[in-house]
């Protein structure tokens, strides 16, 4: 997970992007003490508020932990993410200006 976000965050450094789409292919959610140590990866590899970051999820499962991580994040203050059931839903927030 760590080398997925550092490679994502310096593909956006090197192509001046801030808005980041993740669509998940997990078939399983990941564990708690993962979904916890997101914060952690994210600071250690430059994920701040400037990112505006829409996860969607593949099935119920993967979508009740992402709303872990989202809310997780939130509470921190550290990230402006959300997450969506749709590709459709997440790119509309992404684009948003707002």
């Amino acid at each position: 997970t760590y080398r997925m976000w550092e490679e994502i965050i310096a593909s956006c450094e090197a192509n001046n992007c801030t808005r980041i789409l993740g669509i998940s292919n997990l078939q399983n959610p990941m564990s708690s003490s993962d979904a916890y140590e997101t914060f952690s990866i994210f600071e250690s590899v430059g994920v701040t508020e400037k990112y505006r970051i829409a996860w969607v999820a593949g099935n119920s499962g993967v979508l009740e932990r992402l709303r872990v991580i989202e809310s997780v994040l939130r509470n921190r203050g550290s990230t402006n993410n959300r997450v969506f059931e749709s590709a459709t839903d997440a790119r509309r927030w992404l684009e948003n200006e707002d």
